[in-house]
């Protein structure tokens, strides 16, 4: 008689299987596992971008020093720019000129009609005249236009001439004379500065007939222009 006891077991009931996580834990751990992938790739991806931006700036920075010695360059080649004593003068004089015109136009925007139809044709005229050698340092328009003077600088007598006969040819000129022809010399310069002026000069009673003698030389040098 056998005493061997012979005994089934089945290992595949629950009690002999191995431990198993929660269905929520699992989702967990994945989740995380995601996340960590995403930052690992975003990580890399800045340090990539970083890169690349970096070398962008030291090619502009190359580029910019390249250009800078360049430009160095270019300007140590060329001579010192020097101005020129007479365009200063010239430019002084013509700032000097927009100025009092931009004054008359000032002026005349605050006049009424009838003073603006009487000044505009003088304004307008007197900027179409032009002559070598011959440039306005101010004018002055008074009694609604009928009087008027002009100041200004000239290289040459005879330029002072063509200017008023260039001028007696303007329709609002036309009928002004001028009474007064101031010329005088500049020693510094070698200018001639005139002064037109179409009111009469008071003159002393001795000095009467020598200003009317003055006045016909004048004229006649001036080929008969008023």
């Amino acid at each position: 008689m056998s005493w061997n006891v012979r005994q089934r077991i089945n290992f595949y009931t629950q009690e002999f299987r191995p431990p198993t996580l929660a269905a929520e834990v699992v989702l967990l751990q994945r989740q995380l596992l995601l996340v960590l992938m995403l930052g690992l790739g975003a990580t890399v991806a800045l340090f990539a971008a970083r890169a690349w931006l970096d070398g962008r700036v030291s090619t502009e920075q190359a580029l910019t020093h390249k250009l800078a010695a360049l430009i160095a360059e270019e300007q140590s080649r060329r001579p010192p720019v020097v101005v020129d004593a007479q365009l200063q003068n010239q430019l002084e004089d013509a700032r000097r000129r927009l100025e009092n015109s931009q004054r008359v136009l000032t002026y005349l925007s605050r006049e009424g009609g009838e003073q603006k139809m009487s000044f505009s044709p003088l304004v307008s005229q007197l900027g179409q005249v032009g002559v070598a050698g011959v440039w306005l340092t101010g004018f002055t328009l008074s009694e609604r236009g009928q009087q008027v003077a002009l100041r200004g600088n000239a290289q040459k007598a005879s330029q002072i001439s063509a200017y008023i006969g260039a001028l007696a040819q303007q329709e609002a000129y036309a009928a002004l004379a001028f009474r007064q022809v101031d010329i005088q010399e500049n020693s510094q310069t070698r200018w001639l500065s005139f002064r037109l002026d179409t009111r009469p000069q008071p003159l002393a009673p001795g000095a009467a007939q020598a200003s009317s003698a003055k006045g016909a030389s004048l004229a006649a040098s001036n080929g008969g222009v008023r």
